[in-house]
């Protein structure tokens, strides 16, 4: 147990598999899921594959150039052109954000569920940051995710004793060649 500022009682449980889950009473100062190390992942990488759920019960996977911390509890994403991702957010707010280092193989998976915004403080403040930094594409919506439960993603390649620094070089050679092959 854990108890903040306020007086407030929650805890926090990491699972085997290294799964955060953050649970609070009603009167708790919030204590973020997010770590620093998350945010930074989320903040360098911006590209989220972002899962939901069809109407029929099928997943449905669509990257994410807009993909960034709210606050210690949530992550956006706005809606430029994601039309099915939206539908089904409106229906069902189930919601998957994985956010990979591709050089590290080392990321995160974000599990919650998320509003949609068309409206309100929240998408007005996103609104003015787009704006302010030059961004022209419209931005039709936002969701707002609640993160409830985050993994780490990290790739098998380290379980044969690769180093970050090792897999970090590998993959940039594989990238220097596949981006050299394409200007050809």
């Amino acid at each position: 147990m854990a108890r903040d500022a306020a007086g407030g009682v929650g805890s926090v449980e990491e699972s085997r598999g290294g799964a955060i889950t953050v649970s609070r009473s009603l009167k708790e100062v919030a204590m973020g899921i997010l770590t620093d190390d998350m945010k930074r992942v989320v903040k360098e990488q911006k590209l989220g594959f972002i899962a939901t759920v069809c109407p029929d019960g099928t997943p449905n996977l669509s990257p994410k150039g807009t993909t960034a911390v709210w606050d210690d509890d949530h992550l956006i994403f706005v809606d430029i052109s994601s039309p099915t991702t939206v539908a089904n957010l409106r229906q069902n707010r189930a919601i998957e954000i994985n956010v990979v280092d591709q050089l590290v193989r080392k990321g995160y998976r974000f599990k919650g569920t998320a509003e949609v915004l068309t409206s309100g403080p929240v998408f007005e403040q996103v609104l003015a940051s787009r704006r302010e930094r030059g961004l022209a594409n419209p931005m039709r919506a936002l969701a707002l995710m609640t993160v409830e439960r985050a993994l780490p993603l990290i790739s098998p390649g380290y379980n044969l004793g690769v180093s970050e620094d090792e897999m970090r070089a590998q993959y940039r050679r594989f990238f220097e060649a596949l981006w050299g092959e394409q200007r050809t």
